[in-house]
């Protein structure tokens, strides 16, 4: 079987992860195709592995199934603790995109569905930041406030997605 459980085909699903990650990450026009044969190969390995990923998630927060996924994508290169909290809201909103598509009956707008994660990643990066104060995070925020994962420094750009 070469589809997720929805029907979409795993290259579709795979574009489609790689566009949330993009558009939340702020490219204005991803393009898969200009992606080296390596970064494409990884989004498609998530894809395949994506029902997996989302079942061993279960009960867990988004943010934390962000962490799988990034994991997963990354063949566990990409250390957690030097993720950015904007690359995690990346990850996070890619694991909520794998979980529609995984279980949507119908898919009618996937290009709606991947620039709403985006642009509820972008939001949520906007509204964390005008909620942190001088001194760091404000009461509501750090690691696991509001299914955000918190924490991180600037990882080196080759742990970004290409």
């Amino acid at each position: 079987m070469h589809t997720l459980p929805s029907g979409l085909p795993f290259s579709a699903a795979a574009v489609s992860c790689y566009n949330v990650y993009a558009y939340a990450a702020g490219m204005t026009e991803p393009n898969f195709e200009l992606l080296t044969e390596d970064s494409q190969s990884l989004w498609g390995r998530l894809a395949t592995r994506a029902e997996i990923l989302i079942d061993n998630g279960e009960g867990m927060k988004f943010h934390e199934i962000g962490k799988l996924v990034a994991h997963d994508w990354s063949r566990g290169q990409i250390p957690w603790d030097q993720v950015t909290d904007k690359q995690k809201l990346c990850w996070e909103a890619v694991a909520r995109h794998l979980a529609y598509l995984i279980n949507a009956e119908d898919i009618p707008d996937l290009q709606a569905s991947e620039r709403s994660w985006a642009l509820w990643a972008q939001q949520k990066e906007n509204q964390n930041a005008t909620t942190r104060g001088p001194n760091g995070p404000g009461p509501n925020q750090g690691p696991g406030a509001d299914n955000q994962g918190g924490g991180g420094g600037n990882p080196p750009l080759s742990h970004a997605p290409a």
